[in-house]
């Protein structure tokens, strides 16, 4: 099973001299409570000015936290953020489950909720039991969930969450070739989760916070995780995209194909692969024809 498990977003306050501030920066708007920002080259955003307090708040999304790991694992950041001092307030730990024979779908996560094999403080606190928010999509056969959320959504800002969604629909792919668990913890879960990171990695870390009783699930926790994405990230979404997807059909598409391919031809088949050339010269020819 292909996984790839990361840090996805990170926030933090720290004191001035150990915030990522360089030469560079560009002046952003600032956000509540913090009326100055700026910008760095690598997507970091620092924003000032609380009148509480004098730290920094460092805020870095997924983008930031790509351009990180180029430079150095995103285990030995943290834990440098957390030598300096830093209070860890957001930590959203990922998991993207790329296809495959076993691969698992945001029903699958549906399935397992309604079977009680879900273990999270998202899904059952205490006596409580929380229902998902569901967004799904009709299509001609039958309804797909493309997003799974799991917690106390109106208190999201305080508490965290969980979403599962279908990630091949975000970056222009068809349904099902990739889908994310995002675990996102709040204020001081999110600083014992960033610990937690540091010792032990993002996987057991995020396992402490949303596990699932079953083998499938259990497959794709312990599977090795393999970072498809190289080099600098471009801060621009229509790039951001076609990169992914890029690396997802040279990384999975590729060697898939080829498979079935050759298992055809030793069968003596030719027509999936006709169709297959025919429905991707047809797609070319009529994005070459737009302007």
């Amino acid at each position: 099973m292909l996984t790839h498990k990361f840090i996805d977003y990170l926030q933090y306050s720290i004191d001035k001299k150990f915030t990522p501030v360089h030469g560079d920066a560009q002046i952003i708007r600032g956000i509540p409570n913090y009326p100055h920002g700026l910008k760095m080259p690598d997507e970091t955003r620092v924003y000032f000015g609380h009148h509480k307090t004098d730290k920094p708040l460092v805020i870095m999304s997924g983008m930031a936290m790509h351009n990180i790991r180029q430079l150095i694992p995103e285990q030995e950041f943290i834990d440098q953020v957390l030598t300096d001092g830093g209070k860890i307030s957001r930590l959203d730990m990922t998991m993207d489950i790329y296809v495959s024979d076993n691969f698992i779908r945001t029903e699958d996560f549906m399935a397992w909720y309604w079977e009680d094999k879900i273990i999270s403080s998202h899904v059952i606190n205490g006596e409580d039991r929380c229902e998902p928010s569901i967004i799904a999509k009709l299509n001609d056969e039958d309804i797909r969930f493309e997003t799974v959320s799991f917690g106390d959504i109106p208190n999201r800002a305080k508490k965290g969450m969980v979403r599962v969604y279908d990630k091949g629909i975000e970056i222009n792919l068809e349904q099902f070739m990739i889908t994310r668990v995002e675990v996102e913890d709040k204020r001081d879960k999110a600083h014992v989760s960033a610990k937690r990171v540091v010792q032990h990695n993002v996987a057991p870390t995020l396992k402490t916070r949303f596990d699932v009783l079953d083998d499938l699930y259990q497959e794709a926790i312990d599977a090795p995780s393999i970072d498809i994405s190289r080099g600098q990230a471009i801060p621009n979404e229509d790039t951001e995209k076609r990169n992914s997807r890029w690396a997802w059909l040279i990384e999975t598409v590729a060697p898939t194909l080829g498979k079935a391919i050759a298992e055809d031809e030793k069968l003596g088949i030719d027509a999936n692969k006709i169709l297959f050339e025919d429905m991707m010269f047809r797609a070319y020819n009529d994005r070459m024809s737009t302007n």
